[in-house]
């Protein structure tokens, strides 16, 4: 019952952090860690089967999975560079800082809305009684300041 609740532990371990190391990012993503797990986990079940026929098993799988591990980095850290030069084409790359001034353009705030206030309040009825008072105010929002000079 031990040995399951490791290897169930392991293999969901590798799960998260596979997650976690996904080329699905949109800056772009290693090829290297994603072979590397899922050559870790082909290594191992193929290593428990391998184990289980000599009757070792765990030793097998774990011994699968670090050699899979290894071999899924490596591939995919040759994908890494394959891909790396045909996107370069192997030129260097040189940015230089620009010697002009920027011009920096700030954008007017819109024209301010006229604020409207409803009121409402219950008001004494010469005929008596009370009546439901309503009232609407209108006034234009105040100029804007004058800019500030930084």
């Amino acid at each position: 019952m031990k040995k399951i609740i490791i290897i169930l532990f392991m293999v969901a371990s590798a799960i998260i952090f596979s997650g976690c190391a996904s080329s699905q990012h949109p800056y772009g993503g290693s090829n290297a860690v994603d072979k590397a797990v899922v050559g870790a986990v082909l290594g191992g079940i193929t290593g428990a089967v391998v184990g289980h026929q000599s009757g070792e098993r765990d030793a097998g799988a774990a011994v699968g999975a670090a050699v899979g591990a290894v071999g899924g980095y490596a591939w995919g850290n040759e994908q890494d560079k394959r891909l790396a030069r045909q996107q370069g084409g192997g030129q260097q790359v040189i940015y230089q800082q620009s010697q002009q001034p920027q011009v920096i353009y700030r954008q007017p705030p819109p024209a301010p809305r006229p604020v409207i206030r409803r009121d409402s309040s219950w008001g004494h009825d010469p005929r008596g009684g009370y009546v439901l008072q309503r009232r609407v105010v209108v006034r234009q929002h105040m100029p804007p300041p004058p800019p500030r000079c930084w």
